[in-house]
């Protein structure tokens, strides 16, 4: 072939072999020693290229057993060699990857795993190989599930779907998965190729959006409601009562704020503690985290009132909260009530809660300043 006809015949002849294939000197002495030496070489080929080649030297001997001449055996290897690069190519490529790898046999157990794995579940690659994916199994996830898979994929059927899986520290996470079996000539299973995504963080996110989208349906309903409102009693009973409906807080309460007597009074109330608050209780501005909203004109979170000195339980014996958020309501900067929600579990509020208290404070706002305009001109009308 082109390779073989590397240069010239008349190039080629009497040329030492260690020239022209490269090799030295040892390998020479080493055919002759003991009659056969392999190995490999390049060669610069008709285009002046190196061609990597396979090469064997054979001793050729006369009868009295006498070196006669040594005859060479060469092999083109650059497709040897190319395979062995794009292996190393691919190698690379599943240790970089954050998509977790693994290979498992046709009896299901795992041979070899990309470093992703262990980013993933914290077991180690030695933790893993040799073991079944039962290990990424939480305990209580129902036996039917990985059975559906092992039947689907013992079929010879990929199977593709979310699951979610246990971490080396007993945490769990969902994983975007796919399994695909391997076969030999005779179409029968000879492996299993796994490849998994921690999607923990995107379903989470995913799940914020519905919320969020179900938040703002709820407020625009509660709000079209309680504006629509003219009796100002009316307002803060509608309110309470639509926030604890509509969110699910355990306790909601709604205070104005009375600057001649330092004070702040409860309006309305709903939820698990409605029959145990006074429903003329007031709390002095200032105090408690109602009082501290409504003096600072800021919103106060505490996932933990024990831990928090503005926290104030008025009926000890009976309120068992354990979180409480109050957000201001105001109008122009000053502060003319305050939206409070609590719960008998701690970190039972967040950011999105926060966001929708001090949205539905404002609407409440709207409806006071709407009740206010009405009664002030039924009374210009009297």
């Amino acid at each position: 072939d082109d390779h073989v006809n590397l240069r010239e015949i008349d190039r080629i002849r009497n040329q030492p072999i260690t020239e022209f294939l490269r090799i030295n000197q040892d390998s020479i002495d080493a055919a002759l020693l003991y009659g056969i030496w392999s190995g490999e070489t390049t060669i610069i080929d008709q285009y002046d290229q190196e061609i990597p080649f396979s090469i064997v030297l054979i001793t050729h001997r006369d009868d009295d057993r006498n070196p006669e001449f040594i005859s060479a055996v060469i092999r083109d290897i650059s497709d040897l060699h190319q395979a062995e690069d794009l292996i190393r190519l691919q190698s690379t490529a599943l240790d970089s990857t954050s998509t977790g790898i693994f290979i498992a046999d046709h009896q299901g157990v795992i041979i070899w795993a990309n470093p992703a794995i262990s980013e993933i579940t914290g077991f180690s690659s030695e933790e893993v190989i040799g073991q079944t994916p039962e290990i990424f199994s939480p305990d209580d996830q129902s036996g039917d599930i990985p059975e559906q898979i092992l039947e689907r994929i013992s079929s010879g059927k990929g199977w593709q779907g979310e699951l979610t899986n246990r971490q080396k520290d007993g945490s769990t996470y969902i994983s975007e998965q796919a399994i695909t079996p391997v076969f030999n000539s005779n179409g029968s299973v000879t492996h299993y190729i796994s490849i998994q995504q921690d999607i923990t963080k995107r379903k989470a996110d995913e799940r914020s959006l519905v919320q969020r989208a179900t938040q703002l349906t709820l407020l625009k309903d509660i709000g079209e409601q309680i504006v629509a409102v003219l009796d100002l009693p009316l307002v803060f009973e509608q309110t309470v009562q639509l926030v604890q409906e509509s969110f699910g807080y355990h306790h909601v309460g709604i205070y104005t704020v009375n600057p001649q007597e330092d004070i702040v009074k409860l309006q309305a109330k709903a939820g698990g503690y409605k029959n145990l608050i006074p429903s003329n209780y007031t709390q002095k501005i200032g105090q408690g985290l109602v009082g501290w909203v409504a003096h600072k004109n800021k919103f106060a979170l505490s996932n933990d009132v024990e831990l928090d000195k503005r926290y104030i339980n008025i009926v000890p014996e009976k309120l068992f909260t354990k979180s409480e958020l109050s957000v201001p309501i105001h109008m122009s900067d000053i502060v003319i009530g305050v939206l409070d929600a609590q719960s008998p579990d701690k970190d039972a509020f967040d950011e999105s809660d926060v966001t929708v208290m001090q949205t539905l404070a404002d609407q409440v706002a709207i409806a006071i300043d709407n009740a206010h305009l009405h009664a002030a001109i039924k009374r210009s009308l009297k």
